[in-house]
């Protein structure tokens, strides 16, 4: 009976750790905004201003729920 314990909680471990895993990847791509998206679908730049001021920098707008690479760690 202690072994399947034990099983479960290597096996829960595991899960997590992949789990955590496929969140820091998905977090580390960056997507831009589907104001943008669709703007660039018609062949225009996206006209909203916090869109506009992000370009600027050369990033996307997260004002607009788009996401920028994360910032790299300073040692």
């Amino acid at each position: 009976m202690k072994s399947y314990k034990i099983l479960f909680v290597v096996a829960a471990l595991i899960s997590a750790s992949f789990a955590f895993a496929a969140d820091a990847a998905k977090d580390a791509a960056p997507k831009k905004a589907n104001c943008c998206v669709k703007a660039e679908k018609d062949g225009k730049a996206c006209d909203h201003k916090c869109c506009v001021a992000a370009a600027k920098e050369h990033k996307n707008c997260e004002t607009c729920k788009g996401t920028n690479a994360p910032a790299a760690a300073k040692h």
